[in-house]
């Protein structure tokens, strides 16, 4: 997410604590949790008004898999967990 739209959403939210993003997927594609919109989802969110290049700040159509890391003060991962089923 782009950083405007980062602070978009934290002003919505009215949140006390900051968002995280991954700008370009950067650090998602490391980890293999990126996936490709699919032609005909792109065309069904372009015509609901949902660009995920403007939100995202590229044109690469690519979102990331939901995931979630608990780490140790080591940073040693005791769990991990994706889903990718969409």
């Amino acid at each position: 997410m782009t950083s405007a739209e980062n602070l978009k959403l934290h002003k919505k939210l009215a949140l006390s604590y900051p968002i995280l993003s991954d700008l370009g997927n950067a650090y998602a594609g490391q980890l293999d949790l990126v996936f490709q919109v699919e032609e005909k989802v792109k065309t069904a969110y372009l015509s609901k008004g949902l660009n995920i290049s403007k939100f995202n700040g590229d044109d690469s159509w690519e979102l990331p898999l939901t995931a979630v890391f608990l780490l140790d003060k080591q940073h040693t991962v005791l769990y991990e967990w994706t889903k990718s089923d969409y």
